[in-house]
């Protein structure tokens, strides 16, 4: 009888377990997107850099800036007869004494204050605290203008906190050219991966 009931519970639970599998398998990715990991998407290159404990794509109309413990790239978008650059810069660093139990969301509000402080009625916030992934780690995500001189620019900036350490992708994009470039910030945000 005992064994018999066993045979009835295993029968029951085996096409749950089933389905369990399935589930786990089907979101085991560490992409963000619709990439499969390791993938690169169509028109985009992949950025390494050994010392760097990230990687991630990029259109391959952008060209890197810079690889020196952090990561630049930059497109022109003012055409072939002028330069103007929209940028993304991706740079890790480790928090601050006192500040080892942050998240996200206290490193933006500490560094939304200072910017404030810094620029005051020349910057305006346009959404904030959005979340989302980075490297499928939960992050925010933060747009902003910035008025410099006789120039604006809109920021967009995804922020994770990990192991003590913040890491920050940065999209810097010259007025008007914001509608251009946010898919190549997206296309990086989605393939982000940590090494």
């Amino acid at each position: 009888m005992v064994r018999s009931m066993k045979k009835q519970v295993l029968f029951r639970c085996l096409p749950l377990l089933l389905l369990a599998a399935l589930v786990l398998c089907a979101c085991s990715g560490k992409g963000n997107g619709d990439t499969p990991e390791g993938g690169v998407p169509d028109g985009s290159v992949r950025f390494e850099n050994e010392a760097l404990n990230y990687t991630f794509c990029y259109a391959e109309n952008w060209e890197v800036d810079r690889s020196d413990g952090m990561a630049g790239i930059k497109c022109n978008v003012a055409g072939a007869t002028s330069e103007a650059y929209a940028s993304i810069s991706v740079m890790s660093f480790t928090l601050g004494r006192g500040q080892k139990d942050w998240g996200a969301n206290n490193y933006w509000d500490d560094y939304r204050s200072q910017l404030e402080d810094l620029y005051g009625e020349h910057i305006s916030f346009e959404s904030t605290k959005e979340e989302c992934k980075l490297g499928g780690v939960i992050a925010n995500r933060n747009r902003y203008t910035l008025q410099l001189s006789d120039m604006t620019y809109t920021y967009e900036q995804v922020i994770c906190v990990r192991s003590g350490e913040v890491h920050l992708v940065t999209l810097t994009a010259p007025e008007g050219s914001y509608d251009k470039v946010i898919d190549c910030f997206h296309t990086v945000v989605d393939t982000f991966s940590f090494k």
